[in-house]
């Protein structure tokens, strides 16, 4: 995944967008928990449904992954 960030961000950006990979997937991991234990405790499926998803979301995910087209963005330009 790094590779992908690095690829994609414009030249010498790479570690500000890997930083807001970063961010968003640590502000995610940190509401998941939160979220799997209300769902668990509110759904009369229990750990199965947060397990189910789990699974609906990384299926998700997998599809946008591959379905992606990966271009280099290109920086903008500089007003002089």
């Amino acid at each position: 995944m790094w590779a992908i960030r690095s690829d994609v961000a414009p030249y010498g950006q790479a570690g500000c967008v890997g930083g807001i990979y970063n961010f968003v997937g640590n502000f995610g991991a940190l509401f998941g928990p939160m979220v799997t234990g209300w769902f668990v405790e509110h759904s009369p499926y229990g750990f199965n449904g947060a397990f189910g998803v789990c699974v609906v979301f990384a299926i998700i995910g997998g599809i946008l992954y591959m379905w992606n087209d990966y271009e280099r963005l290109q920086p903008k330009a500089k007003d002089m």
